[in-house]
């Protein structure tokens, strides 16, 4: 029943996947596996507060679940709560640890850190992004735009630069790789090139063709626009 819901799920189709998660959780309400799926497309069917109630049954088993996490503080950024939003990566912290939860929602969240987390994140190594220099340099491009030391973030959307290029290359076709790209180039100073790159990603994967993650990459290009 579950599986129904993921494929219903990645066509775009929310309201039956919803309904087929709720069913596989009520027939095994204590598999951390089948609990708390609804809440993605529940999310983007704007049913924020019901979409929190199925992730808080998902934490209660697997509390360390940053993908889960993640899901709860979109429940609330998708009702305009940016303090509950940040109150649940602080609770990510104490849950899973800062080093692992600053490096999981850098890239774009680190505006919903607190002061202390945020700064653990500039002092991060390429280590806590699994030896990938290029994402690391990127999310520190970000921290610094963050904190106004425009040098430094061109600094590090150079370097990131250098580094996603040949990730790209390798995987053309996956649009991940095009979004940070696209974002390396904008702090790089090459805004232009950037907003094409990340153009690219929601072209390989349309909305339209893929619902469930091409409204990630959607995000990405407003990303550059920032």
């Amino acid at each position: 029943v579950g599986a129904f819901g993921h494929g219903e799920s990645q066509m775009g189709r929310r309201e039956d996947a919803t309904r087929h998660y709720e069913a596989a959780e009520r027939m095994d309400p204590r598999n951390a596996i089948n609990v708390g799926n609804s809440a993605r497309p529940l999310v983007y069917l704007r049913r924020c507060a019901q979409a929190r109630e199925s992730i808080v049954r998902s934490l209660a088993l697997a509390p360390a679940n940053l993908s889960r996490i993640t899901v709860k503080v979109q429940s609330y950024l998708c009702e305009g709560d940016s303090a509950g939003a940040r109150a649940a990566i602080a609770d990510a912290v104490r849950r899973v640890g800062p080093t692992d939860t600053a490096a999981y929602f850098a890239n774009g969240q680190e505006w919903l850190f607190d002061a202390e987390t945020f700064a653990l994140l500039r002092r991060l190594t390429p280590a806590s992004f699994d030896g990938n220099e290029g994402l690391w340099a990127l999310a520190q491009a970000w921290a610094s735009w963050r904190s106004g030391d425009l040098p430094s973030a061109r600094e590090f959307g150079a370097k990131a630069l250098s580094l996603l290029e040949s990730q790209t290359r390798a995987a053309p076709k996956a649009a991940t790789p095009h979004v940070f790209l696209g974002q390396a180039l904008v702090f790089a100073g090459r805004k232009a090139e950037g907003v094409r790159e990340s153009l690219l990603a929601t072209e390989l994967e349309p909305v339209e063709r893929s619902p469930f993650s091409g409204s990630d990459w959607v995000w990405g290009l407003a990303q550059t626009y920032m």
